[in-house]
């Protein structure tokens, strides 16, 4: 006769769910900004001791611990679903207006069709295919606001900021409105990059005489703030920031929902009584 195997999966109970909890504990802890991944990784450094050679338990603890990281923070959370919708544009990628569009190519090679080729692979998240597209229109024609925005993207994705920033500016001095006011962000995001504080200030701020508040000018403004070292300003972007968000935040698209957790956890981080 077998003897039950109740007994043991209690033994193993007491190791695997302790761990678990400790695991969890510590990622939504650091997912909510209060501690650091210094102490995470600390953390996980006297788990990985404790329990050497139960690699099982440990797997099985991290599983468990970022179910409980994405039930708990609003922004890993909206970083997931910003992911889920870039893996959908891959992989509905137009593959049949790529196709005519090199075709035509071929045929007579034209900034406009290597844009649009290029708009095609960015979209997707296919950078480095669009880098070429976008460099070989650019020399084409440079002074086209359009193809310059879309080349600074590319620079930018493709860590190359500085370059991106040139882009950036020679589209915005064609067109300031283009991408009905997004290459003003574009260019904020990459200020923030490059810790240029000026140019992130009025980038959101000519996205906001443009659009009206926004999270994610506000926030632009706050970096730059940030940045610049003024706290006391920063505080008060950041408050204003979330009174716009209003309760209409819970509904925001994956960009909007990941400046809302960010504002949130930086006034977290603001001294009790205000900015010194």
């Amino acid at each position: 006769m077998q003897a039950s195997p109740l007994p043991e999966l209690r033994k193993r109970s007491l190791t695997f769910v302790p761990l678990c909890l400790a695991t969890a504990l510590a990622l939504a802890l650091l997912m909510l900004d209060v501690v650091d991944s210094g102490l995470l990784g600390r953390v996980l450094a006297v788990l990985s001791g404790l329990f050497a050679g139960k690699a099982l338990v440990v797997l099985a603890a991290l599983a468990a611990a970022a179910v409980v990281a994405v039930l708990v923070s609003p922004l890993l959370r909206a970083h997931l679903r910003l992911a889920a919708a870039k893996v959908g544009r891959k992989l509905h990628f137009d593959t049949k207006t790529a196709r005519d569009l090199r075709a035509r190519l071929v045929d007579f090679e034209n900034a406009a069709d290597l844009t649009s080729l290029a708009r095609l692979y960015l979209d997707a998240g296919r950078t480095r295919e669009a880098l070429p597209l976008l460099a070989r229109a650019f020399e084409l024609e440079g002074d086209h606001a359009r193809t310059a925005w879309l080349f600074g993207r590319a620079l930018d994705a493709h860590g190359q900021p500085q370059q991106a920033a040139m882009a950036f500016e020679a589209a915005l001095a064609r067109d300031p409105d283009i991408g009905f006011g997004e290459g003003l962000l574009d260019r904020g995001r990459n200020a923030v990059r490059l810790h240029d504080a000026e140019a992130a200030r009025w980038t959101a701020e000519a996205h906001e005489r443009r659009n009206g508040p926004t999270l994610q000018n506000l926030w632009l403004q706050a970096e730059a703030a940030r940045i610049a070292g003024d706290a006391t300003r920063r505080e008060a972007i950041l408050r204003r920031a979330l009174e716009v968000a209003g309760p209409s935040a819970a509904g925001a698209g994956p960009e909007d929902a990941i400046c809302l957790a960010q504002l949130r956890a930086a006034l977290r981080s603001v001294p009790k009584g205000g900015a010194q």
